[in-house]
């Protein structure tokens, strides 16, 4: 059987015009981006995906990007994107149910500030919240007051962290990540460090239920009471492949 030239350079044609309209798809450090390259608008964003860089995203400051977000449920749900670079901060990130966080890596993207007062509600670089995620980025608090805290939960249901280091330091009472009245929150592949206080912790647990931690790395160094997990009136708690 003959196949014409004429036929062979219209399959190719074709095959040529279905790798144009198929999406773009990027391999990095065993994640996957799919950025369609068609589309109605090709120039508009993704549809509720905000982005945070120091150059050509949506916001500069991680904080505006979620306080953004007013409509975020659990059939509407969000994505934070943060590239990389320092991000300083001077007020707590509170995110919000059903909205998820990412950075770039961990020794990529950092959020950073000096946070720190009496009181550990309001110590903390990032308030978690229901439904809500967290992963690939470093979290840092070098404030110098009472409570100088990480990630602080409050009541806070079904939070997932994963890929993140915390760092705390330079307080009295120092937690690199605070559970409390929480419960299910998941702490996977997760390094907390405490430096340079009285009181220092890595994870802290007080009056919560179902706290996994599974590859926890924690290192505590220069405080009078060091504690790598503690944990106060709390229930149902399971550590796997923890070094504390």
């Amino acid at each position: 059987m003959k196949i014409s030239t004429k036929r062979i350079k219209g399959v190719l044609g074709l095959i040529g015009v279905l790798f144009l309209l198929a999406p773009l798809t990027v391999f990095a450090a065993n994640k996957v981006v799919v950025i369609p390259l068609f589309g109605d608008n090709p120039a508009q964003p993704l549809k509720n995906v905000i982005t945070v860089a120091k150059a050509n995203g949506k916001f500069t400051d991680p904080v505006a990007a979620v306080n953004s977000i007013t409509d975020a449920s659990a059939t509407n749900p969000y994505l934070v994107v943060i590239g990389p670079g320092v991000y300083t901060i001077t007020q707590t990130l509170v995110m919000k149910p059903y909205v998820d966080i990412v950075g770039s890596g961990e020794n990529v993207t950092t959020i950073t500030g000096a946070i720190s007062t009496v009181s550990p509600s309001t110590s903390a670089i990032i308030k978690g919240a229901d439904y809500s995620a967290l992963s690939s980025l470093t979290v840092s608090n070098y404030g110098a007051g009472t409570y100088s805290i990480g990630l602080y939960n409050l009541g806070v249901a079904n939070m997932t962290v994963s890929a993140v280091t915390f760092y705390a330091g330079n307080g009295t009472q120092v937690r690199a990540v605070h559970n409390e009245d929480s419960d299910h929150i998941t702490l996977t592949h997760v390094t907390t460090k405490a430096s340079t206080g009285t009181t220092l912790i890595g994870v802290y647990n007080k009056n919560s239920l179902s706290i996994k931690l599974t590859g926890l790395y924690a290192v505590i160094s220069g405080g009078t009471n060091n504690f790598g997990v503690h944990n106060v009136s709390s229930s149902a708690c399971s550590m796997n492949d923890v070094d504390a």
